[in-house]
């Protein structure tokens, strides 16, 4: 799950992780690759914006563009979570639903989940979330409080599991 390599500046998104504060970054897949290769999700993506256009020295105006972008926005993979956590209860909370998560994303007959898978589904579609919430912060999109994020990352596989 973590790649750790020099951090260029630039690709950057936040100055700690944003579970636990940490400086040390490494890459975080927003989407797990054992998913794309469940889901087969398209090779680019498309990012609609609006561009500013002077149309004479007076007057402005604001017109929507679209622009295709290798890669589609499963692949991500930004700078947002120190190894420690991409490498420890992340990877754990990925490795539980991967036990389980084939028929959930291919079978076309409903799936029933016992108590235990439906707390490891829950906690890892909120690290999804949370991971989501950061590949555009330049609209201040950011819902979840870094107390609530601190406190999923201090909750451990077993007590998620073992909770009534």
């Amino acid at each position: 799950m973590a790649k750790r390599k020099s951090i260029d500046r630039r690709m950057r998104h936040v100055a700690g992780c944003i579970f636990c504060g940490c400086k040390d970054l490494s890459r975080t897949h927003i989407w797990p690759n054992w998913l794309n290769t469940l889901l087969s999700p398209p090779a680019f993506r498309l990012l609609e914006f609006e561009a500013p256009t002077r149309l004479t020295d007076n007057t402005k105006n604001n017109r929507k563009k679209a622009e295709v972008w290798p890669g589609s926005i499963f692949t991500q993979k930004p700078y947002l979570c120190c190894i420690p956590c991409n490498t420890g209860w992340m990877q754990r909370f990925e490795d539980e639903m991967l036990k389980f998560s084939t028929p959930i994303f291919q079978s076309s007959k409903p799936v029933t989940l016992d108590r235990r898978q439906l707390r490891v589904f829950v906690v890892w579609l909120s690290i999804i979330i949370i991971l989501a919430e950061y590949i555009d912060t330049s609209k201040g999109s950011i819902s979840i409080s870094l107390e609530d994020r601190k406190y999923l990352s201090r909750a451990s596989l077993f007590a998620v599991l073992s909770s009534h």
